[in-house]
Protein backbone atom coordinates (compact mmCIF):
# COMPACT_ATOMS: atom_id res chain seq x y z
CA UNK A 1 0.00 0.00 0.00
CA UNK A 2 1.13 3.66 -0.91
CA UNK A 3 0.07 6.63 0.25
CA UNK A 4 1.01 9.39 -1.92
CA UNK A 5 -0.25 12.53 0.27
CA UNK A 6 2.91 11.48 2.29
CA UNK A 7 5.70 14.07 1.96
CA UNK A 8 8.48 12.18 -0.10
CA UNK A 9 9.89 12.86 -3.20
CA UNK A 10 6.90 13.17 -5.60
CA UNK A 11 4.39 15.14 -5.53
CA UNK A 12 1.29 14.67 -3.20
CA UNK A 13 -0.76 12.59 -6.51
CA UNK A 14 2.03 10.37 -7.43
CA UNK A 15 4.37 7.54 -6.26
CA UNK A 16 8.16 6.83 -7.17
CA UNK A 17 9.05 3.19 -6.67
CA UNK A 18 12.81 2.08 -8.10
CA UNK A 19 13.42 -1.51 -9.46
CA UNK A 20 17.03 -2.71 -10.69
CA UNK A 21 15.25 -4.99 -13.11
CA UNK A 22 12.07 -6.22 -14.22
CA UNK A 23 9.79 -8.06 -16.42
CA UNK A 24 6.16 -7.33 -14.52
CA UNK A 25 2.61 -6.48 -14.94
CA UNK A 26 1.86 -3.23 -12.25
CA UNK A 27 -1.99 -3.11 -11.09
CA UNK A 28 -1.26 0.72 -9.74
CA UNK A 29 -4.83 0.24 -7.84
CA UNK A 30 -6.56 2.55 -9.78
CA UNK A 31 -7.61 0.93 -12.76
CA UNK A 32 -4.33 1.27 -14.24
CA UNK A 33 -2.37 -1.65 -15.54
CA UNK A 34 0.95 -1.18 -17.03
CA UNK A 35 3.50 -3.73 -18.39
CA UNK A 36 7.11 -3.05 -17.73
CA UNK A 37 10.40 -5.32 -19.31
CA UNK A 38 13.63 -3.33 -18.35
CA UNK A 39 17.48 -4.75 -17.21
CA UNK A 40 18.70 -2.32 -15.66
CA UNK A 41 17.78 0.78 -13.05
CA UNK A 42 14.59 2.53 -13.73
CA UNK A 43 12.08 4.21 -12.00
CA UNK A 44 8.46 3.71 -12.30
CA UNK A 45 6.37 6.80 -11.49
CA UNK A 46 2.25 6.61 -11.22
CA UNK A 47 0.26 9.85 -10.96
CA UNK A 48 -3.02 8.98 -9.63
CA UNK A 49 -5.65 11.22 -10.22
CA UNK A 50 -6.66 12.11 -6.64
CA UNK A 51 -3.99 11.72 -3.83
CA UNK A 52 -4.52 9.03 -1.06
CA UNK A 53 -4.19 5.32 -0.54
CA UNK A 54 -3.41 2.98 -3.05
CA UNK A 55 -2.88 -0.56 -3.07
CA UNK A 56 -0.04 -1.64 -5.95
CA UNK A 57 0.34 -4.93 -7.47
CA UNK A 58 3.16 -6.67 -8.81
CA UNK A 59 2.41 -9.34 -11.12
CA UNK A 60 6.13 -11.26 -12.64
CA UNK A 61 9.52 -11.21 -11.98
CA UNK A 62 11.98 -8.37 -10.40
CA UNK A 63 14.01 -6.95 -8.12
CA UNK A 64 12.94 -4.37 -5.84
CA UNK A 65 15.71 -1.91 -5.31
CA UNK A 66 13.46 1.08 -3.77
CA UNK A 67 16.84 3.37 -3.47
CA UNK A 68 18.48 6.50 -5.03
CA UNK A 69 17.26 10.36 -5.21
CA UNK A 70 14.31 9.84 -7.22
CA UNK A 71 12.53 6.62 -5.01
CA UNK A 72 9.67 7.35 -2.68
CA UNK A 73 10.59 5.17 0.90
CA UNK A 74 7.77 7.28 3.24
CA UNK A 75 4.94 6.80 0.56
CA UNK A 76 5.16 2.85 1.16
CA UNK A 77 3.05 2.03 4.37
CA UNK A 78 2.48 -1.72 4.33
CA UNK A 79 3.16 -4.92 2.25
CA UNK A 80 0.18 -6.72 2.40
CA UNK A 81 1.29 -10.18 0.52
CA UNK A 82 4.47 -11.29 -0.92
CA UNK A 83 2.06 -13.27 -3.09
CA UNK A 84 3.51 -15.34 -6.33
CA UNK A 85 6.10 -12.55 -7.68
CA UNK A 86 9.27 -14.03 -8.20
CA UNK A 87 11.73 -12.08 -6.18
CA UNK A 88 15.53 -12.24 -7.37
CA UNK A 89 16.88 -10.72 -3.90
CA UNK A 90 15.41 -7.79 -1.37
CA UNK A 91 18.87 -6.17 -0.89
CA UNK A 92 17.90 -2.54 0.00
CA UNK A 93 14.30 -3.11 -1.05
CA UNK A 94 13.07 -1.13 1.87
CA UNK A 95 15.75 0.62 3.29
CA UNK A 96 14.37 3.46 4.92
CA UNK A 97 11.11 2.83 4.30
CA UNK A 98 10.40 4.01 7.81
CA UNK A 99 6.29 4.03 7.30
CA UNK A 100 5.85 0.39 6.81
CA UNK A 101 5.11 -1.16 10.23
CA UNK A 102 3.92 -4.99 9.39
CA UNK A 103 4.61 -7.22 6.55
CA UNK A 104 3.01 -10.61 5.52
CA UNK A 105 2.90 -13.31 7.81
CA UNK A 106 3.06 -16.31 5.17
CA UNK A 107 6.24 -18.14 4.30
CA UNK A 108 6.54 -17.58 0.44
CA UNK A 109 10.28 -15.75 0.05
CA UNK A 110 12.41 -18.85 0.01
CA UNK A 111 14.02 -17.94 -3.41
CA UNK A 112 15.47 -14.93 -1.73
CA UNK A 113 19.20 -15.31 -2.09
CA UNK A 114 20.03 -11.45 -0.35
CA UNK A 115 18.81 -9.82 1.97
CA UNK A 116 21.17 -7.33 2.38
CA UNK A 117 19.76 -3.90 3.93
CA UNK A 118 16.40 -5.25 3.34
CA UNK A 119 14.25 -3.65 6.43
CA UNK A 120 17.26 -1.45 7.51
CA UNK A 121 15.52 1.58 9.58
CA UNK A 122 11.95 0.11 9.32
CA UNK A 123 9.91 0.25 12.56
CA UNK A 124 8.68 -3.43 12.54
CA UNK A 125 5.55 -4.13 14.44
CA UNK A 126 4.48 -7.38 13.07
CA UNK A 127 6.91 -9.52 11.12
CA UNK A 128 5.88 -13.03 9.43
CA UNK A 129 7.71 -16.31 8.64
CA UNK A 130 10.47 -16.25 6.07
CA UNK A 131 12.52 -19.30 4.62
CA UNK A 132 16.15 -18.52 4.52
CA UNK A 133 17.24 -21.90 3.19
CA UNK A 134 18.48 -20.23 -0.26
CA UNK A 135 20.00 -16.93 1.83
CA UNK A 136 23.75 -16.22 1.13
CA UNK A 137 23.43 -12.92 3.03
CA UNK A 138 21.71 -10.94 5.50
CA UNK A 139 24.10 -8.00 6.75
CA UNK A 140 22.76 -4.72 8.15
CA UNK A 141 18.87 -6.95 7.26
CA UNK A 142 17.73 -5.04 10.66
CA UNK A 143 19.78 -2.69 11.40
CA UNK A 144 18.55 0.27 13.12
CA UNK A 145 14.97 -1.05 13.18
CA UNK A 146 13.25 -2.47 16.48
CA UNK A 147 13.07 -5.83 15.31
CA UNK A 148 12.68 -8.07 18.11
CA UNK A 149 11.09 -11.94 17.15
CA UNK A 150 11.92 -15.27 17.88
CA UNK A 151 13.45 -16.17 14.84
CA UNK A 152 15.23 -19.83 15.90
CA UNK A 153 13.65 -21.43 13.19
CA UNK A 154 15.48 -19.41 10.60
CA UNK A 155 18.00 -22.16 8.42
CA UNK A 156 21.44 -19.93 7.78
CA UNK A 157 23.27 -22.59 6.51
CA UNK A 158 24.07 -21.12 2.93
CA UNK A 159 24.55 -17.57 4.82
CA UNK A 160 28.20 -16.16 4.92
CA UNK A 161 27.53 -12.56 5.73
CA UNK A 162 25.48 -11.22 8.30
CA UNK A 163 27.42 -8.26 9.79
CA UNK A 164 25.97 -5.84 11.44
CA UNK A 165 22.00 -7.82 10.67
CA UNK A 166 21.01 -6.05 14.31
CA UNK A 167 23.05 -3.79 14.80
CA UNK A 168 20.95 -1.01 16.71
CA UNK A 169 18.08 -3.69 17.54
CA UNK A 170 17.02 -4.46 20.96
CA UNK A 171 16.18 -7.56 21.04
CA UNK A 172 15.03 -9.55 24.11
CA UNK A 173 17.83 -11.77 26.05
CA UNK A 174 14.95 -15.08 24.94
CA UNK A 175 15.03 -14.18 21.11
CA UNK A 176 19.06 -13.71 21.23
CA UNK A 177 18.94 -17.28 22.54
CA UNK A 178 16.63 -18.85 20.18
CA UNK A 179 18.95 -17.14 17.70
CA UNK A 180 22.08 -19.39 19.01
CA UNK A 181 20.57 -22.22 19.90
CA UNK A 182 18.30 -22.50 17.16
CA UNK A 183 20.07 -20.90 14.35
CA UNK A 184 22.76 -23.90 15.54
CA UNK A 185 20.43 -26.81 16.06
CA UNK A 186 22.35 -27.04 19.06
CA UNK A 187 21.79 -30.97 20.90
CA UNK A 188 22.29 -30.05 24.85
CA UNK A 189 22.44 -34.03 25.24
CA UNK A 190 25.77 -34.57 22.93
CA UNK A 191 26.79 -30.73 23.49
CA UNK A 192 27.34 -30.49 19.44
CA UNK A 193 25.55 -28.58 16.43
CA UNK A 194 22.99 -30.00 14.58
CA UNK A 195 23.83 -28.45 11.53
CA UNK A 196 26.48 -27.35 9.43
CA UNK A 197 26.92 -24.00 9.43
CA UNK A 198 29.89 -21.58 7.22
CA UNK A 199 32.84 -20.25 8.91
CA UNK A 200 33.93 -16.95 9.30
CA UNK A 201 30.61 -14.99 9.50
CA UNK A 202 30.30 -11.84 11.38
CA UNK A 203 27.01 -11.08 12.92
CA UNK A 204 26.36 -8.31 15.18
CA UNK A 205 23.97 -8.81 17.88
CA UNK A 206 22.94 -5.21 18.59
CA UNK A 207 22.18 -4.31 21.94
CA UNK A 208 21.33 -7.45 24.01
CA UNK A 209 23.16 -10.44 25.33
CA UNK A 210 22.46 -14.21 25.50
CA UNK A 211 21.97 -16.02 28.60
CA UNK A 212 25.29 -17.30 30.72
CA UNK A 213 25.29 -21.06 32.09
CA UNK A 214 22.95 -22.41 29.54
CA UNK A 215 22.44 -23.85 25.75
CA UNK A 216 22.51 -20.22 24.44
CA UNK A 217 25.99 -19.83 25.76
CA UNK A 218 27.21 -23.23 25.00
CA UNK A 219 25.85 -22.38 21.02
CA UNK A 220 27.78 -19.18 21.08
CA UNK A 221 30.78 -20.68 21.98
CA UNK A 222 30.62 -22.78 19.46
CA UNK A 223 30.31 -20.31 16.58
CA UNK A 224 33.28 -18.33 18.16
CA UNK A 225 35.66 -21.20 19.10
CA UNK A 226 34.52 -23.76 16.51
CA UNK A 227 33.54 -21.44 13.67
CA UNK A 228 34.93 -18.60 14.09
CA UNK A 229 32.33 -16.43 13.79
CA UNK A 230 32.56 -12.46 15.22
Amino acid sequence: TVDTTIADVSPSDSVNIAFQSGNFLVKWGDGVEEYYNFASATVLTHQYQNGGNYDVKFLGSGFIRNTGALADRKKITSIKQWGKFNYAQLSFSFQNAINITSFPLEDTLSTINSFQNSFQNVPISNFGKIDMSSCTRSDNMFNGSNFNYNIGNWNMARNTFMANMFLGTSMSQANCDAIFTGWTRWDSVNNTAGITLKQNVSLHMGNTDYTRGGDAEDAFNYLVNTLNWT
